[in-house]
């Protein structure tokens, strides 16, 4: 219950990010902007393993729960004195960088701005939504198991002891946290080359494809070495394709990025809740080879869904209720 409880107030982090770096970042920088949560995840993944293996060494289980906990309550205490919602409402920004911010949707609304409900049967009758939903359902089935498996499959298959692998266990991380911002540059600088579109597009299917091919040599590599650096370059850009997920949230919909991004990220989960056990079934019958194939070929199945994915088709609100304008209302017309 308490780790349910958890993952509850967990929820809101990726939504409410995502919808700060539509308040916050202008729309040539979305991408590096969504990349700075995953770069964070990543930077996590290394540093807790070994703040809780410490406490537990000097205190007992007990005083990391309590510590964790704590830094949570910090986080809530800076976070309400130093962040605001939009831009203009922060008393440390001025002109200059608002107009630097130019274009992200916190510079155009005040504080005290009209919100409108969100029109989920508009956005769900999307194609390019739907198509970046399952994209992202099918991405989520990856990463969990390196949560779940990896520390466990370095020791019984790759047969290291416990404390080499915890040290090459924090590998993917290491990956992750170098990998997410480098795929939001790139994902912004083939934006700015090619269009919206064929810019998320071509970063997204790089970073699905190279994460594929990387991930199945690893679990085909004899060496243990090359192997785990092979799958923890796999997990670093499955990461460096992410940022294209959530910048596509906002180039899609600014408005209401924070609900599309909160049901993407569940897409996510409803995977990654499948994939530990998936992989148990599979490495249980076939091997942990077979395990880490399926898992290579989720990730290119992922990257070739970006096909059906158009980030240029924008919805906008024409005016009150459901009802949008331009490309997507054409669209969406015989949904209505």
């Amino acid at each position: 219950m308490i780790r349910f409880l958890t993952g509850a107030g967990e929820a809101a982090s990726y939504p409410t990010a995502n919808k700060m770096v539509a308040f916050w970042m202008s729309p040539r920088e979305r991408g590096i902007g969504s990349s700075f949560l995953l770069a964070g995840v990543g930077a996590g993944g290394i540093l807790a393993p070994m703040l809780v293996a410490w406490l537990v060494q000097i205190s007992g289980w007990r005083t990391s729960f309590y510590v964790c906990g704590g830094l949570g309550i910090l986080l809530v205490a800076v976070w309400i004195r130093f962040s605001s919602d939009r831009p203009q409402d922060h008393p440390a920004v001025n002109s200059a960088e608002l107009e630097l911010i130019s274009g992200g949707i916190g510079t155009g609304n005040s504080s005290g701005a009209t919100q409108r409900a969100t029109p989920w049967r508009m956005l769900l009758a999307n194609s390019s939504i739907r198509a970046l939903l399952v994209s992202y359902f099918f991405h989520g089935y990856t990463p969990y198991i390196y949560y779940a498996w990896f520390f466990i499959y370095l020791v019984r298959i790759r047969g290291f002891s416990v404390s080499r692998g915890s040290f090459w266990g924090a590998t993917p991380f290491i990956a992750i946290t170098i990998m997410a911002p480098l795929g939001g540059l790139v994902s912004d600088a083939a934006v700015n080359r090619f269009g919206q579109r064929r810019g998320r597009q071509s970063s997204a299917c790089l970073g699905m494809t190279c994460s594929a091919l990387l991930l199945w040599s690893g679990s085909h590599s004899v060496n243990n070495v090359v192997s785990i650096t092979l799958l923890a370059a796999a997990a670093g850009f499955s990461s460096f394709a992410a940022a294209n997920w959530w910048a596509t949230c906002i180039d899609l919909t600014p408005e209401h990025s924070g609900s599309l991004s909160g049901i993407m990220n569940t897409c996510a989960n409803v995977a990654g809740g499948f994939a530990p056990i998936l992989t148990a079934q599979i490495a249980t019958r076939f091997g942990w080879t077979r395990a880490l194939d399926f898992a290579a070929l989720i990730n290119l199945i992922t990257g070739v869904i970006w096909i059906f994915v158009n980030a240029d088709d924008r919805l906008q609100h024409s005016g009150g209720g459901d009802s949008f304008s331009g490309v997507a209302a054409s669209s969406l017309g015989t949904a209505r």
